[in-house]
């Protein structure tokens, strides 16, 4: 039986009194978009730091320092808790947890049993897991708060984790041995969030999953062409289900629906789930999960 991760963006978030939406972090760096702005965050974000004088491609210098700790600031969870919609998450048997949020909310429903040393901050691209419990560990895709180095938002930053993830899937010539060995099991896990995309049943909940993701749709790319039939490896697929909340009244953009079409053309399940709010959609997803991997 496949190892079971549960993947979450700022949706849930969302559902807190104090939660902050992305438009609304770009308003506090700096943004002049309007709220539903069509323009990626990745590109409003390199546009504020443009008109900051912040110039890319310097050696040994990240010129978004400020703006990453401004962000760090924001999003720090040091006074911000979980709420039922969080707590509904609790109890899924999940072994790994994967979340795109900067701020650690999720991991305070838990008995944090062992902090990885912070010196894990001193790197760019965390792949690795935060925290640990007795039961499953924590990734923070797009880095943490606490470490505002790892804050992945321009794309700069997202070439480079897309590098590093490559590193680790490709460390050889022969660029498709430690993928093949791993969807069939003929090494064991290293422990990095993106290798659970391509062997894990994976239940993606409050993530939008923008385009401007790359990484995430890198992946989900990869994961699509490993497991093409002509490929022999269709057998050792795993499953990812994209949870998506349907609200009463509010109709699909355009934009969103081409993203659910191209989620299905990559082999990811997509799940609707129908509710008259966030909050009572979340907790209708939780449900279904725990039904999906109990089926």
């Amino acid at each position: 039986m496949a190892d079971k991760t549960l993947f979450i963006g700022n949706g849930l978030n969302r559902t807190l009194e104090s939660g902050i939406s992305w438009n609304q972090l770009m308003a506090e760096l700096g943004s002049t978009e309007p709220e539903g702005s069509d323009v990626p965050a990745p590109i409003e974000f390199e546009i504020i730091a443009a008109t900051k004088g912040r110039t890319l491609g310097r050696k040994k210098s990240d010129p978004y320092k400020e703006l990453k700790q401004k962000i760090a600031d924001l999003t720090s969870s040091e006074a911000v808790f979980p709420n039922e919609t969080h707590n509904a998450f609790k109890h899924l048997p999940f072994n790994h947890f994967i979340t795109t949020n900067y701020d650690a909310v999720f991991e305070k429903l838990y008995d944090e049993k062992s902090l990885i040393p912070s010196n894990i901050g001193s790197t760019r691209n965390l792949l690795g897991p935060i925290y640990r419990t007795e039961n499953a560990d924590f990734y923070h895709a797009h880095g943490f708060h606490k470490w505002k180095n790892t804050i992945c938002l321009g794309h700069d930053h997202y070439a480079s984790l897309i590098g590093k993830i490559r590193s680790k899937f490709y460390p050889t010539e022969d660029e498709t041995e430690t993928v093949t060995k791993l969807v069939t099991h003929q090494i064991g896990s290293l422990e990095i969030w993106p290798e659970y995309l391509l062997t894990n049943d994976v239940s993606i909940v409050g993530l939008k999953l923008d385009y401007s993701e790359s990484d995430l749709w890198w992946l989900l790319s990869l994961r699509a062409s490993v497991f093409a039939e002509c490929n022999g490896l269709s057998k050792h697929a795993n499953r990812i289900t994209y949870y998506k909340s349907e609200i009463e009244d509010r109709k699909l953009s355009v934009q969103e629906s081409c993203r659910l079409r191209a989620l299905e053309k990559l082999g990811v399940e997509v799940r609707r789930v129908s509710a008259k709010d966030y909050p009572e959609a979340y907790r209708k997803t939780a449900r279904q999960i725990e039904e999906d991997w109990n089926a």
